[in-house]
């Protein structure tokens, strides 16, 4: 089993995305041996970068392929195999950055676990070495692949089957096409001949006619109708008014109301003046006043037991003044 088979490329990774949230995120597929992150993406170097992770297990990689398209933080990444061919590119850089790990390891004197994702345990430990080896067995693999799937084909006529099974396709798709067309026009010329025949079109453009001319005289006859009805009815309003003599009855209570009305107006006028006349003649003459000096003098002059004589001669003593009523005002 090689180990490249363990391994997994993940591309479309988001800045944010750091080895815990990867190691986090594929820890269920089996067990991680290394991560590799931070690596710029070849495809967009200045905005992509991708990460690589190794597992203990091929079917750990393997599972790891089922979360192509899942989110990561978010980003949905793309998972593939190392061996890969579209992973060529991104397999040369990481064996790039390996070899420069390995220098500025060995130069720093930390001999700690090997950057090479164990693809570069080669003899002279030369993690560039090894991965071009899988680059260049993986291309192998794929030519291998593709002649023999060519050979097979040769020997079985796949493509020469499948080549004659598409024209024959569209040579039927062509026939279907057109007995669809003559079809139609048949159909179309088979009911234009029927109507003719039996003059459906000229009979439904005459029903119609007809049906439009019986709506207005429907319509001219329903509004004669309604003025006629209206005039018969203001007539037979008159008529019976006429005959049980309302509107007379309602003019005269009318007027009736009018003088009664008319009549307390006068009276209350009336009352008014006679009032005022009465006030203006005790100013005018003073008779109130003349009369209660005239009795205070009697008092005066004789004895207490004749003080009633003494009004009663001071009421005739009194100037008297007839007031003739003002007549009523005239209507």
């Amino acid at each position: 089993m090689s180990e490249a088979e363990r391994t997994v490329i993940v591309t479309n990774l988001s800045s944010a995305v750091g080895d815990q949230n990867l190691r986090e995120f594929f820890s269920f597929c089996g067990d991680i041996q290394l991560i590799m992150n931070g690596l710029p993406d070849p495809s967009d170097p200045e905005r992509k970068s991708f990460a690589a992770i190794k597992f203990k297990l091929q079917s750990s990689a393997n599972t790891a392929l089922l979360l192509s398209n899942a989110l990561i933080v978010d980003r949905p990444v793309i998972v593939s195999l190392a061996t890969a061919d579209d992973m060529a590119a991104h397999l040369t850089l990481l064996a790039e950055k390996l070899a420069d790990k390995k220098h500025e390891d060995a130069s720093s004197g930390n001999r700690g676990r090997s950057w090479s994702l164990g693809l570069g345990r080669t003899p002279d430990n030369s993690g560039r070495g090894f991965l071009s080896g899988i680059v260049a067995q993986t291309k192998q693999n794929v030519q291998k692949a593709m002649d023999t799937v060519k050979e097979v084909d040769e020997a079985m006529g796949v493509s020469r089957g499948m080549n004659s099974i598409k024209d024959q396709t569209r040579q039927n798709a062509a026939k279907v096409q057109h007995a669809a067309h003559q079809a139609t026009t048949k159909t179309r010329d088979q009911v234009k001949a029927v109507d003719t025949k039996i003059g459906l079109t000229r009979g439904m453009a005459a029903i119609t006619e007809q049906t439009r001319q019986n709506a207005i005289k429907i319509r001219d006859t329903t509004a004669a109708g309604a003025g006629k009805l209206q005039q018969n009815t203001k007539a037979t309003l008159r008529k019976t008014d006429d005959l049980l003599g309302f509107t007379e009855a309602v003019n005269k209570t009318q007027t009736q109301i009018n003088s009664t009305l008319h009549l307390d107006t006068a009276t209350e006028k009336m009352r008014t003046n006679l009032t005022r006349v009465t006030q203006s003649i005790d100013n005018t003459l003073h008779v109130t006043e003349s009369r209660t000096k005239i009795t205070d003098k009697i008092k005066t002059a004789v004895p207490f037991g004749k003080a009633h004589a003494a009004e009663e001669v001071a009421g005739e003593a009194a100037p008297r003044t007839e007031v003739n009523a003002p007549a009523p005002p005239t209507e």
